[in-house]
């Protein structure tokens, strides 16, 4: 058996595994305690003291693989990020793993998901009003695990599409900093590869967010380099829209939870307020229709989630249930229920990882009608984990 280290920030290069046995070793090393402090807490299988010298090899080996918090990995940090700084676009990042590289193939594979069947297990939502779409709620699992989930989200967009032939689209995505970030919301003024050329993002509404924020939202734009929430939306944009002049707004959700004070919400929170004005005069003075994309996962679920207990058919329902409670304020585009309903007294047991990204855009979507399109469960079949997902479309009242 073995344990791998990963750094998900993506500054170490590799990952490394190493045996199971080395991680009551490794759980020394805090920055707290000398190798001689370490070695003493430490025992040979025979009951003999170890010599510190022998704990070189593994600090050599962590520094080495830039896993070590020391004066090599800080180096390293500071070239990734000005790599990512200098760069003229944002690389894929899942390409290859997460859908096909090659333009045709990748073309055929949005396709397909385009068209797949209606659901067995969910009951599409039709929207009964003739308002325009004003913005999507889709998953940032896998392709592969949500593939259908995403093909029925997205299907919705077959008719903006016509709408917009001629017209300067503005599609602002707020996904999820899986990382971490400083502030409650980060951007990134790069533009997007894709296996069909690139996106460029919307360099008015960058102007926009510099003149009303200054730098804080571009504080740890470094985040956006590693992170898929927003790649696997745009890749497949660029498919569904590659007849339109289209342009995005590339943003990734913070911990809003930080901004709020006892058992509230978000709402009146100086920052997170300034920050959802600041994005409504970017739709107010953009030339053209705007679309808001809430890119977002739910619950996460079992021991690789952190569970005692393993993924089985009555933790399936009991989610499910749950899930669902939330969606009815998806449904009725009500922010603050939708963190209530997450965040309550529980602290967001289900760990949904879309409760930031998904109250700015209900916030955003306020006069709007929300339609549920799909929902399902991606569940390991050992039982080691299991993530929930869902589509919904926004249409103007």
């Amino acid at each position: 058996d073995m344990i791998v280290l990963r750094d998900q920030d993506g500054f170490a290069e590799q990952m490394l595994a190493v045996s199971v046995h080395l991680a009551p070793i490794l759980a020394f090393f805090d920055g707290r305690k000398t190798l001689v402090e370490i070695a003493s807490q430490l025992k040979t299988p025979d009951g003999s003291e170890i010599d510190p010298e022998r704990l070189i090899d593994i600090v050599k080996m962590l520094s080495d693989n830039h896993l070590l918090e020391n004066e090599l990995f800080f180096e390293r940090r500071a070239e990734v990020l000005k790599q990512y700084k200098d760069a003229p676009i944002r690389r894929m990042t899942m390409v290859g793993g997460g859908f096909p590289d090659s333009p045709a193939d990748f073309s055929e594979y949005i396709k397909t998901m385009l068209n797949v069947p209606e659901s067995d297990k969910f009951a599409r939502e039709i929207p009964t009003e003739t308002g325009k779409i004003r913005g999507l709620m889709l998953p940032h699992i896998d392709f592969h695990r949500g593939y259908e989930t995403y093909g029925r989200g997205y299907s919705a967009l077959k008719k903006a599409v016509a709408e917009v032939q001629d017209k300067n689209l503005l599609i602002g995505i707020i996904g999820v900093a899986h990382s971490g970030a400083s502030a409650p919301y980060v951007a990134t003024d790069k533009n997007f590869e894709t296996p069909l050329g690139t996106v460029e993002t919307d360099k008015h509404a960058i102007h926009v967010l510099r003149q009303h924020l200054g730098d804080t939202p571009f504080y740890d734009e470094w985040v956006h380099k590693n992170e898929h929430s927003v790649e696997i939306q745009v890749v497949a944009l660029a498919e569904i829209f590659k007849e339109c002049n289209f342009t995005v707004l590339p943003l990734l959700a913070g911990n809003l939870d930080l901004a709020v004070n006892g058992n509230g919400t978000p709402k009146n929170n100086d920052v997170v307020e300034k920050f959802i004005d600041t994005l409504q005069r970017v739709e107010d003075s953009h030339d053209g229709p705007v679309l808001w994309i809430a890119s977002v996962d739910f619950a996460h679920i079992g021991p690789r989630f952190g569970d005692s207990q393993s993924v089985n058919e009555s933790t399936c329902h009991r989610i499910k249930e749950a899930d669902f409670k939330s969606l009815e304020s998806v449904r009725s585009v009500n922010a603050e229920s939708w963190w209530l309903s997450l965040m309550g007294n529980d602290n967001n047991p289900r760990r949904v990882c879309g409760l930031s990204a998904t109250y700015l855009v209900l916030r955003l979507m306020q006069k709007s009608r929300g339609y549920i399109i799909d929902y399902d469960q991606a569940v390991d079949p050992s039982g080691d984990q299991m993530v929930t997902f869902a589509s919904a479309v926004f249409t103007s009242r």
